[in-house]
């Protein structure tokens, strides 16, 4: 397998961030992506979630550093310790190599092992697939379905709502719970 890093997301990301943002191939799965993203808008998200208490956003970076897209946690929750996942790959180039695999992993000792989570939760459309095979291989499980929960491309979509928990990730890992 490939191996990813990810580090914090920096304002200097953006010019990367602007490459993939409005290509319906690289967003067209994703529901917050509906109209085209202009750069003075990325770049009032990108301050806003640097700031953020709430989210962390890290790049995906190759081991020669070459950017790749983001992953974070988002909406985290610190009392209930639960936080959203999000991942993109933007560089369709890189796409089905692992690094979306790698990150996720990645990015799953840091939720678990750093900020000390208890859920890491994300939601995937019904039909997208490829990102739900990533998810599971990972060792997400499915809590349910959200019926006709956005309103995307013209039509309503269902959503999947999938979850980790700390003792499941520490069980893959072969370790304990703190």
């Amino acid at each position: 397998m490939v191996a990813a890093r990810i580090r914090p997301l920096e304002m200097k990301d953006l010019n990367h961030i602007m490459e993939w943002v409005n290509d319906p191939t690289v967003v067209g799965k994703f529901a917050n992506f509906q109209t085209p993203i202009s750069r003075e808008r990325e770049q009032k998200f990108l301050e806003q979630i640097i700031a953020s208490e709430t989210d962390k956003l890290f790049a995906i970076e190759t081991e020669q550093g070459e950017y790749l897209g983001n992953i974070g946690l988002h909406q985290i929750d610190w009392p209930s310790r639960a936080g959203r996942l999000a991942l993109i790959i933007g560089k369709k180039a890189h796409w089905g190599e692992g690094y979306a695999q790698s990150a996720l992993q990645e990015l799953l000792r840091l939720a678990f092992e750093q900020y000390n989570l208890h859920k890491v939760w994300l939601v995937v459309f019904e039909e997208n697939a490829k990102a739900r095979h990533i998810y599971e291989k990972a060792g997400f499980q499915i809590e349910g379905f959200l019926r006709d929960e956005y309103f995307h491309q013209g039509e309503y979509h269902n959503m999947v709502r999938m979850s980790m928990l700390e003792h499941e990730y520490f069980a893959r890992r072969g370790t304990q719970c703190e």
